[in-house]
């Protein structure tokens, strides 16, 4: 039998149950703004079999409350547990629902910036990606900028200071308030190429040694029934970013301040690693010890979150890799903490199977396929508590997070990982506590292969009009009004390639609107089949 199966969520402290008991399944909205209420329901099954009382209480009250009737009022902004936990002569039995508070509060104001900063690393390598952070005075000051690239054949930078490296040369980025243009700031960048080991064995062990500090614990904590903190499972996460924090408890990204007491990270894991926690700890190899962390959010879709934690050593950021030049057969790397913290840094190295394949996901557990992704397929191997990991390549760029594998005893080593480029363009909105909004284009389509492989000039009910010669793209049968894709996209039209892809199937149309945010004003060049003309039309969102 084939599993698909995440490969990070590595159980804590085992216990087998039989399948008597009741079980407790908390529903209700996953977010709540401070000063809402919602009605949260707690239901024990089996229905038939024992009754429906059960009492209610917070991981944290001071972030909200909540009534004998499951009523939760937001109170201040974070993430909170609400459990519900029957009790009877026999059975104890809590069920618990992860509730994100957002407070009504904006983090930046609309105030127009004095001054500002943009740093950068000033010393990059071709075909990897980086961020530009942004310092403005006051602090809080607007954050709407507008970004520039002196050259982009050497490098590109993207709405939200996401650049890409091209090309070895000399790059500057110029990052305007859009407030007021006369208030900006530069920062220059040497793109070069890496001088890596020639031998496989020895580019594989400076690797490692590069950037294995880097690589941390991920330890999921749940109080128990007498309120004290249990670790549930644990996975792995990579820190990314980095800032100083100074004397007086502000922050710069500024790291040759001599004032800096402290550092501040984000890091890197899967959602499956730290979803439903009462509690989080980073494991810290050198110290042998773990520290406390903090959620800033997780995606409902991508298998991605952003922690939060301090440490007293730097630890060097791991950069990203550009995954649209990924070829099968690259050596890659994966680290992580396989069956435990005890097993913490272990690498595993193998090849990229196959730079891109498309997987359907079941995103909330409902026995439902209801997502379609994009994932990097590698043959390193990976094992309970790799997950949310680096998958890197020989220069230590990160090409994908870690999250699954197919589990058979007939497969060996089919690993998946999310591609870099993917995580990046999500890093925006997770940092700031924002779950993005998915796109839809608008339009219901037919493989075209699918219509070729039965009689489709047969149909009772629809005439379509396939052109002799095409063997792929998808049909459009129907275009919503009010689309993306409405006055742009017509029925009987033929898509043949979206945003680059050539498509053979809708699934591959899903997994490109899936990486695509609502309201990012991404445009996205689609080429289309139309009464024997191909066309180019631009949709954005």
């Amino acid at each position: 039998m084939l599993v698909f199966v995440a490969v990070g969520a590595m159980a804590c402290g085992l216990k087998i149950t039989t399948n008597d008991g009741p079980t407790v399944k908390v529903t209700g909205p996953d977010q709540l703004m401070v000063g809402d209420i919602e009605t949260y329901t707690a239901t024990v099954t089996p229905v038939d079999k024992f009754a429906q009382n059960v009492t209610w209480d917070l991981s944290n009250s001071d972030l909200a409350s909540i009534t004998e009737e499951g009523e939760l009022t937001g109170l201040k902004s974070g993430r909170i547990t609400v459990r519900a936990t029957y009790q009877d002569e026999s059975y104890k039995v809590v069920g618990r629902y992860s509730v994100l508070i957002i407070s009504n509060e904006e983090k930046y104001t609309d105030e127009t910036p004095v001054s500002m900063e943009a740093f950068l690393e000033s010393d990059q390598i071709i075909d990897t990606k980086d961020v530009i952070r942004i310092e403005t005075t006051p602090a809080d000051a607007s954050h709407d900028f507008v970004f520039t690239s002196s050259n982009e054949e050497i490098a590109t930078v993207d709405a939200y200071g996401i650049v890409t490296f091209l090309k070895v040369g000399e790059v500057e980025f110029t990052v305007k308030s859009a407030k007021d243009e006369e208030i900006n700031a530069k920062v220059s960048v040497t793109v070069r190429t890496d001088s890596r080991n020639s031998d496989l064995e020895l580019a594989t062990i400076e690797c490692i040694e590069k950037v294995s500090k880097s690589v941390i614990g991920v330890a999921n904590y749940v109080k128990n029934e007498r309120d004290v903190l249990e670790k549930k499972s644990l996975g792995s996460g990579f820190v990314y970013e980095v800032w100083g924090v100074l004397e007086d408890g502000t922050t710069t990204f500024d790291l040759n301040n001599e004032n800096i007491k402290e550092y501040g990270y984000y890091a890197i894991t899967n959602r499956h690693v730290v979803k439903d926690s009462d509690a989080l700890k980073v494991y810290m190899f050198d110290i042998d010890d773990e520290i406390e962390a903090e959620l800033i959010q997780y995606d409902d879709k991508v298998d991605i979150a952003v922690i939060t934690f301090n440490f007293f050593e730097y630890l060097e950021p791991l950069r990203f890799a550009n995954t649209d030049t990924l070829k099968s057969g690259q050596t890659v790397i994966a680290i992580g903490n396989p069956e435990g913290f005890e097993y913490s840094r272990s690498a595993t190295s193998g090849i990229i199977s196959y730079p891109i394949r498309y997987v359907s996901d079941d995103t909330d557990n409902d026995g439902v396929k209801d997502w379609d992704a994009a994932y990097v397929q590698h043959d390193a191997p990976i094992n309970p508590g790799n997950s949310g990991g680096p998958l890197l390549n020989l220069y230590g760029q990160v090409v994908g997070v870690n999250t699954m594998k197919f589990a058979s005893t007939d497969i060996d080593n089919m690993g998946f990982s999310i591609p870099s480029n993917e995580v990046l363009g999500l890093l925006p909105y997770l940092e700031n506590g924002i779950v993005p909004t998915r796109a839809r284009i608008g339009v219901t389509v037919i493989a075209i292969r699918d219509l070729l492989s039965v009689d489709y000039t047969q149909s009772d009910t629809y005439e379509y009009k396939i052109p002799e010669g095409v063997k792929t793209g998808i049909y459009v049968t129907d275009v919503s009004e009010g689309s993306v894709a409405f006055g742009k996209i017509e029925k009987d039209d033929i898509i043949l390639e979206f945003n680059g892809v050539q498509l053979r199937n809708s699934l591959q149309l899903r997994a490109q609107l899936n990486s695509i945010v609502v309201g990012s004003n991404t445009e996205i060049e689609v080429k289309v089949l139309r009464n024997g003309e191909e066309l180019t039309v631009i949709l954005v969102w």
